[in-house]
């Protein structure tokens, strides 16, 4: 577990390194009411390798914290779980992205289609820097903190973040009623029921191992 914190840490390290200059508007861009406008910024991390940085530690950030829970009963961490789990939410993400360019391919304009993956992948790479700290905390504080707290500001977190996103595919897709409807379809068919595909998938995994 400690070598695997270390790597993460060094990674994000290196993505901080090559997204200094833009972290920060990476953030402001996030809670500006000028979605169209602010999306393309030429500060924002583009195209550039911290983008995926930040990308693969949230979801290395993200496979950790779903291993760790799923084997709280467990005293030992075997590397090789931890690996099998990344793989799939590595692939998970992969396919989210493919339908997603997919969909935005037939249904939207480019420039729409790019401001709804930057706000999203900003979304994500975000939770994964917060994520760490308190995977961090929950793993080697247990006696200075009650876990409970922790799991708890852990599962807020992402409610929150699950909230935040429909609120900015709101804010970016909503013109007419009717609109409504179709970023609803998008929640259940391309981020609700595919999560708990990927949780099943985390649950048959651990049975079988």
């Amino acid at each position: 577990m400690f070598v695997c914190l270390g790597a993460l840490l060094f990674l994000l390290v290196v993505a901080a390194f090559f997204s200094s200059s833009s972290l920060g508007h990476m953030i402001r861009t996030l809670f500006e009411l000028t979605e169209r406008d602010s999306i393309f910024n030429d500060t924002t991390i583009n195209n550039s390798p911290a983008r995926f940085l930040l990308i693969f530690f949230f979801i290395s950030v993200f496979s950790l914290l779903s291993y760790f829970y799923l084997h709280l009963e467990s005293e030992s961490f075997p590397l090789i779980g931890y690996l099998i789990f990344l793989g799939i939410t590595a692939v998970f993400f992969i396919i989210k992205l493919f339908l997603f360019n997919m969909l935005g391919f037939v249904f939207l304009n480019p420039s729409v289609l790019k401001m709804a993956k930057e706000t999203y992948f900003n979304i994500f790479s975000l939770l994964g820097v917060i994520l760490y700290p308190l995977l961090v905390i929950r793993i080697y504080a247990i006696s200075f903190f009650d876990h409970k707290i922790i799991d708890y500001i852990v599962l807020s977190l992402l409610l929150l973040t699950s909230l935040f996103i429909v609120y900015k595919l709101i804010r970016i897709f909503f013109n007419k009623l009717i609109d409504l409807f179709y970023i609803l379809l998008y929640l259940c068919t391309l981020e609700i029921l595919p999560f708990i595909a990927l949780f099943r998938t985390y649950e048959i995994i651990v049975q079988y191992n």
